[in-house]
């Protein structure tokens, strides 16, 4: 998830966000997304390492706001 296989099917894509066509299954929060998916991906890594990631997390959360769409966040920052 995440990629496509060619560049017409993520223009497409785009363009359906945009729009406000967004999937169910896109309506991921950044705050989900780093707690349900990143997080947990790096569980096999050292203590220390996965203290730093899950301090990271909640700093990027803190910031950016937690009910922040994860595709409306990716989608600024390709965009901006």
């Amino acid at each position: 998830a995440g990629t496509f296989a060619t560049q017409r099917e993520a223009q497409v894509r785009l363009a359906a966000v945009i729009s406000g066509g967004v999937p169910e299954t896109l309506k991921v929060t950044v705050a989900d997304f780093l707690r349900d998916e990143w997080l947990p991906s790096k569980a096999e890594r050292a203590p220390a390492t996965r203290n730093k990631y899950e301090w990271a997390a909640q700093r990027i959360i803190g910031a950016i706001g937690g009910g922040l769409g994860i595709v409306a966040f990716l989608a600024t920052r390709a965009l901006g």
